[in-house]
């Protein structure tokens, strides 16, 4: 007959001794211990990063400060350039009021610019004498006659500028200019043949020059019939019935749109 198993050896052979549960209890707690020493590792690390972030984050803030204040010093400076460079350009401007410039006027070898000035201002008012006249001369460097043959482009005349004795002598041949317009080279009696016009200009700074040129395109641009300068300053209209619009710096172009 079989011999029955006792429920005390069952569990004998199944269950745990207390030195086995001490030994995993012993184990848990060195592994609770790395764990937490772990954590402690870890959290060391965060409050390390964040402190290195706060710093960097208090950097950036005076970096940012720095660099607005730099940029308000920037914009300060050149708005500070811009003034000067306008009234260096007003003080250049006006150290050429008393100048003209005759454009039209085709050059010749050992022409006498003298001559010719005067000839065309006495058809503008004859009362023009030569003691009126201080400086008279070419502007602008002599063409090259290799150089033009070289592009092929036809050689154009330099103007001719005349510095008066006195702004009010300028003042009335400049207002009197338009009467040109009646007046073609040919019929001036200089020796030439052709019939094309001659003007009277203003001796603009290159400053002024420059915005003249972009304050013609804008003109044609958005449809304004009348460009013109009046001691240094550059005037659009529209048309004659509009006001005129007083140009000074390129800011004043959006004026014309």
């Amino acid at each position: 007959m079989p011999q029955k198993k006792t429920s005390a050896g069952n569990d004998a052979s199944q269950g745990y001794s207390l030195a086995d549960v001490m030994s995993k209890l012993a184990a848990l707690g060195s592994d609770l211990t790395t764990l937490k020493q772990n954590q402690g590792e870890v959290m060391t690390s965060i409050e390390f990063m964040s402190k290195r972030f706060d710093e960097m984050a208090k950097r950036l803030e005076e970096v940012k400060a720095s660099n607005d204040a730099l940029k308000k010093e920037n914009m300060s400076m050149k708005g500070q350039m811009t003034k000067l460079q306008a009234q260096i350009n007003y003080l250049e401007q006006q150290n050429r009021g008393q100048n003209v410039e005759i454009a039209g006027i085709p050059e010749t070898p050992q022409e006498d610019v003298g001559s010719v000035a005067l000839s065309v201002l006495r058809k503008i008012d004859n009362s023009v004498k030569a003691s009126d006249i201080d400086i008279v001369y070419r502007v602008g460097p002599t063409t090259d006659a290799s150089a033009q043959a070289q592009t092929g482009q036809p050689r154009r005349a330099r103007s001719i500028l005349v510095r008066f004795a006195s702004r009010a002598v300028r003042n009335i041949v400049y207002e009197r200019r338009k009467s040109l317009k009646e007046t073609n080279l040919k019929e001036l009696h200089l020796g030439f043949r052709e019939t094309t016009s001659v003007f009277i200009n203003e001796n603009l700074a290159p400053a002024t020059k420059q915005l003249l040129y972009k304050a013609n395109i804008e003109r044609k641009n958005y449809g304004h019939r009348f460009l013109w300068t009046s001691n240094g300053k550059i005037l659009v209209k529209k048309n004659p019935d509009s006001p005129a619009i007083l140009i000074t710096t390129e800011a004043d172009l959006s004026k014309l749109k």
